[in-house]
């Protein structure tokens, strides 16, 4: 009867061993990954209310839905030599109170735009789904992140559009604003070393 105890508690352990060996194994085959960081090339927003009128300098990207007003960054993305992309972010830092929400980001196929001459009358059309939403409320100088999903898939320039069905629209930060966050593109693939090893890039 001790004999058999015996067994059944060597099997048990031997399982044990099985189990937390193959666990570790497991984890310590997880790819090492790195996350490169693209400041915007161009942003800037159009306005309804003043459809004209050029905002290229005034500091901030503003999505509203009363006056409607669309925001625009375009990123030029370096770097991924062929590593596939495991997650793509757009970080703002919100510029403004009473915010209850933050905006749909959509990837557009207009790359042509000009941050100089932008304007509402000669936006680039928002043809891109919704990749995803910030619900509110917002908090003046809360860093914020777009998750923008498979988006951003190789070496190249990718341009977005935020907008609002919101009264209370919300401001961000643009690359013009003298302080804060600026507008990034966060992109997290294998890292180089994990790519060449196994032969991904």
């Amino acid at each position: 009867m001790n004999l058999r105890r015996f067994d059944r508690h060597l099997l048990a352990g031997l399982l044990w061993l099985g189990v937390a060996f193959l666990s570790n194994r497991g984890a310590a085959q997880a790819p090492p990954t790195e996350t490169l960081t693209f400041p915007s090339a161009a942003d800037g927003f159009g306005d309804a209310a003043q459809p004209t009128v050029n905002f290229n300098t005034d500091g901030h990207l503003r999505a509203d839905g009363s006056p409607v007003r669309v925001s625009y960054l375009r990123f030029t993305v370096v770097g991924l030599t062929g590593r596939p992309v495991q997650q793509a972010k757009v970080r703002l830092q919100v510029n403004s109170t009473l915010a209850d929400s933050g905006g749909t980001i959509h990837r557009i196929t207009d790359n042509a735009w000009d941050e100089a001459t932008l304007t509402f009358e000669n936006r680039p059309a928002v043809d891109g789904p919704g990749l995803s939403t910030l619900a509110g409320p917002l908090t003046d100088g809360d860093v914020v992140e777009f998750d923008i999903g498979t988006a951003i898939t190789h070496d190249g320039t990718y341009s977005f559009a935020i907008d609002s069905t919101s009264a209370n629209g919300v401001s961000y930060k643009s690359a013009m604003s003298v302080v804060g966050q600026k507008p990034a593109l966060l992109v997290t693939v294998a890292s180089l070393a994990f790519a060449v090893r196994t032969g991904l890039d």
